[in-house]
């Protein structure tokens, strides 16, 4: 939900402290969840830091509005290619574009970490962390390796049983017009 935190101030005056911090939002935050989001990083700040007076969150959602969404599949057939069920060992990965919950485009690019005996997973989740990635779907948990490297670059990661790609397309269409 939480994609960067721009600034966060702390301040303190007399006996009082203070923290302000301005937060990036994902995308597809639904505006309804932003109210019950602050309150409960408020909370978990105060239970991890009692000492702090008062708890300002000021919330923002990304400028660009274009979703960069990644999936490992075993052939390059455009949006009929079918999702691979095993990430590091995947022969492609499409990389599709969407904005507002349109179908903007697709590229498909071979896995040039697929021979390798090792670090797979954590290659090839480097490589998609330089395409800018906002979100991956796979069908299967990611190991430890690969989820920590999606989880220090805020990208989330779907585990979902759509098939194709033309699925999932369709699936983000439902997902933003439920927004």
């Amino acid at each position: 939900m939480v994609k960067e935190v721009q600034n966060m101030e702390i301040r303190s005056y007399g006996r009082y402290i203070f923290l302000e911090a301005i937060l990036i939002l994902n995308k597809d935050v639904a505006l309804s969840k932003i109210d019950s989001l602050k309150k409960s990083l408020s909370s978990a700040i105060k239970d991890k830091f009692p000492q702090i007076f008062k708890i300002i969150l000021i919330t923002q959602t990304q400028e660009e509005v274009i979703s960069t969404i990644a999936i490992p599949v075993e052939e390059d057939k455009g949006v009929d290619s079918k999702v691979f069920e095993h990430y590091g060992e995947a022969p492609y990965f499409a990389i599709l574009k969407m904005k507002e919950g349109e179908f903007l485009n697709l590229e498909i690019f071979p896995n040039k970490f697929m021979d390798r005996e090792k670090r797979k997973g954590i290659l090839i989740s480097d490589w998609l962390s330089t395409k800018k990635i906002d979100k991956l779907y796979v069908q299967k948990e990611l190991k430890k390796g690969p989820e920590l490297v999606f989880d220090q670059g805020l990208i989330k990661v779907m585990v979902s049983d759509l098939e194709t790609v033309e699925q999932i397309i369709d699936h983000e269409k439902k997902i933003f017009s439920a927004q």
